[in-house]
């Protein structure tokens, strides 16, 4: 049976920095799911409203499509996610920064550890045998982050009008079907959560 003791020093280092850039990679996907969660929370009422009063008075989808209150949960839903895009810009940008300062700091312990006993990176370089490795902007560049967020914005800021177009959708398709206010409501809500789940794949 294989040991702790058993395992080279250099897949112990791989394996705590992989535990690391996971530790990493769960808060950032904690505070997503905790920003996004409440979004709905805010908007589900009004939803209901407009979903039973589509029902109550047997409206078409042209009819509910002009509904004031419909175009209110749509512009709401852009807002909302705007301001979630904004946020998770943010999270998601310091987790990559993270991430790449970690690399930065665990590449030069994964080479020592790999080197064989008694060489180290000091040796080698008092012998003219240098540790080179990118520096860290060349690798943010790599991975598609910058600090302006660019790329990310242009993932995530579609968040909101796409959404909008996916709640609006099962809406009319709920109509168009004839089911009920409450499976309308269940699958309007998994629409919704298409965001998130697009968040935490980015």
């Amino acid at each position: 049976m294989t040991t702790p003791q058993d395992v080279p020093e250099v897949i112990r280092v791989i394996d705590g920095f992989r535990a690391d850039l996971m530790r990493g990679e769960a808060r950032a996907a904690t505070q997503l799911v905790r920003a996004y969660g409440p979004i709905y929370s805010r908007l589900a009422t009004d939803i209901d409203v407009l979903l039973a009063q589509v029902e109550r008075q047997q409206l078409t989808i042209n009819q509910t499509l002009k509904l004031n209150r419909l175009q209110a949960i749509q512009r709401q839903i852009e807002a909302e996610l705007a301001t979630f895009s904004e946020f998770a810009q943010g999270t998601i940008g310091r987790a990559q920064a993270d991430a790449v300062s970690l690399s930065q700091l665990r590449s030069q312990r994964v080479v020592s550890a790999a080197l064989p006993p008694g060489l180290n990176l000091e040796l080698l370089d008092s012998v003219g045998i240098t540790w080179n490795q990118l520096p860290a902007t060349a690798v943010e560049s790599m991975v598609g982050f910058s600090g302006d967020g660019a790329p990310l914005a242009n993932l995530l800021d579609p968040l909101g009008p796409e959404v909008r177009a996916g709640v609006t959708q099962e809406l009319t398709d709920g109509i168009a079907r004839g089911r009920s206010p409450r499976e309308s409501a269940r699958l309007i809500r998994n629409r919704f959560g298409m965001g998130l789940t697009r968040s935490l794949r980015i």
